[in-house]
């Protein structure tokens, strides 16, 4: 099966892509950098002038920058913020093909235009971080599966027709390409070969080399990477190193969420709705105690030794750890994001991290227009939230795409458990637009019975009843949320 587009109405979506990051790009040229940008730059400085690289991330996303210092210095730092809203408009492509196997033609073209208009996720096509480049090699692997279930379902009805397998092994290896990009996305690969392994149409059985050609194909793009860590760290090394790091973060007494960087309200009493509930899930009981971050030469090593750390914090105190991971599922799912947050910072001012560290703000604008972009923002954010969240559970569509997503989800909302903010959703945020758009197109009467009626997974009862409790799960995460919104919106020139 071939993977199409609905070609008349696809490159409208794509041109007004390219215009809005041209757009964003401008006021982003010359604004200093913010959070890991830095490190990422630097580590594409070190790698292009000594040939080494000495970063804790998957090394993709440094290897691109390095490689534009080397094409293009002293320009480098403009092309690589270039070369990222070029990938936005490669993204946008791929999220109508994945949005046209999972429901349809129209479906798709509301997809391109969703995400070509979606102010949360813009700062992630000139930013220096890796979220850009990540999405951008997710979605096709994505559209892969989802047109391979299409193909089974589809099929000439032999029960035990399975997925292509040169399809599965390139989707596999997309997926580790992306993982050398972020390392999180490693929770992805686990989640779809599961669903790999178990989606059948016509039988109940388990498809294990379905599973096993898919997650082949992102252990072989892997591997090269792998050897080296392993080689130069002296033990077995997968992807990065930052697990122990963040454990620190996250499995500890500390509070930490960039969206919030130099807000001030972290634990601190706001009178404002949610803001006491908020405090009292993050009150540290008195016999807690905090653990410390220990420099081990070996990065291996203090990556294990503060994994271990933190889940002995966790395995000491559950019901903390319980009603903290509570916040940071609100910090997940915040309406939000890194353009609210660059919104609200002039270019060069400083916004207070900590006690003494600093990073500089934002973007180059008349400060009358980043209130209502704040706005824009954050409703964005929410209208997408429900829209994906009854696409995904009360919208038909074509068979193994609601399995996929709701794998993702799963993999993505996993994370919260150690950090979450805006950034680290990213990608699962991406992906969302695609059941959102089916939404639209279904309430909308758009949806073909062609496309969406027979060969459509119709909801179940049981999907109403869960879309229920998400959609009202989310609404109270929200209201946890509120002292956060209004301090970014007061924050806002």
């Amino acid at each position: 099966m071939s993977i199409q587009l609905p070609a008349r109405a696809a490159w409208l979506p794509l041109l007004v892509c390219a215009i809005v990051r041209a757009l964003w790009l401008v006021p982003s040229l010359g604004v200093p950098f913010q959070g890991d940008e830095q490190k990422y730059w630097s580590l594409a400085l070190i790698w292009a002038d000594l040939g080494v690289y000495t970063g804790t991330w998957p090394p993709l996303h440094p290897a691109y920058l390095a490689a534009l210092v080397e094409l293009f210095d002293p320009y480098a730092e403009a092309m690589s913020r270039v070369g990222l809203s070029l990938m936005a408009v490669w993204t946008c492509g791929w999220l109508m093909a994945l949005a046209c196997q999972a429901s349809g033609p129209r479906a798709a073209v509301l997809a391109g235009w969703v995400w070509a208009l979606y102010l949360p996720l813009v700062p992630y096509s000139h930013m220096l971080l890796s979220e850009g480049l990540h999405i951008a090699i997710l979605t096709p692997a994505l559209t892969l599966l989802v047109a391979g279930a299409r193909r089974m379902a589809e099929g000439d009805g032999t029960p035990d027709m399975g997925f292509e397998a040169p399809r599965l092994a390139l989707a596999g290896a997309l997926m580790g390409l992306a993982c050398l990009a972020r390392e999180a996305g490693f929770l992805w690969v686990i989640a779809l070969t599961l669903w790999c392994a178990l989606f059948r149409r016509r039988d109940r059985k388990i498809d294990a080399v379905s599973g096993s050609v898919f997650l082949l194909g992102a252990l072989v793009a892997i591997a090269p990477w792998s050897a080296v860590a392993t080689r130069t760290q002296g033990s077995f090394q997968l992807l990065g190193q930052n697990m122990g790091l963040n454990a620190y973060i996250g499995w500890n007494t500390s509070y930490f969420n960039r969206d919030l960087a130099g807000l001030g309200i972290g634990r601190a009493p706001r009178r404002v709705p949610g803001a006491e509930m908020r405090m009292s899930l993050l009150g540290i009981p008195d016999d807690a105690e905090a653990w410390g971050y220990e420099f081990i030469p070996n990065l291996a090593t203090r990556n294990a030794a503060h994994v271990v750390k933190g889940l002995t914090f966790v395995s000491r105190n559950p019901l903390y750890f319980a009603r903290t991971r509570i916040v940071r599922l609100a910090d997940f799912v915040t309406p939000l994001s890194y353009m609210s947050r660059a919104l609200r910072m002039e270019p060069g001012r400083a916004a207070v991290v900590g006690k003494s560290k600093v990073e500089p703000g934002g973007y180059q604008m008349p400060d009358g227009l980043r209130r209502p972009l704040t706005i824009l923002s954050m409703a964005s954010v929410a209208a997408l939230g429900l829209s994906a969240v009854y696409g995904c559970l009360r919208t038909a569509l074509r068979p193994g795409a609601r399995s996929l997503l709701l794998s993702i989800s799963a993999a993505s909302l996993a994370t919260s458990m150690v950090l979450a903010f805006s950034r680290i959703r990213a990608p699962w945020e991406a992906v969302m637009i695609v059941p959102a758009a089916a939404a639209w197109a279904s309430l909308a009467g758009s949806s073909c019975p062609r496309e969406q009626g027979a060969a459509g997974s119709t909801p179940s009862r049981w999907m109403t009843a869960a879309w229920l409790a998400v959609s009202g799960g989310l609404l109270g995460l929200w209201y946890l949320s509120i002292p956060g919104v209004v301090a970014t919106f007061e924050a806002t020139p």
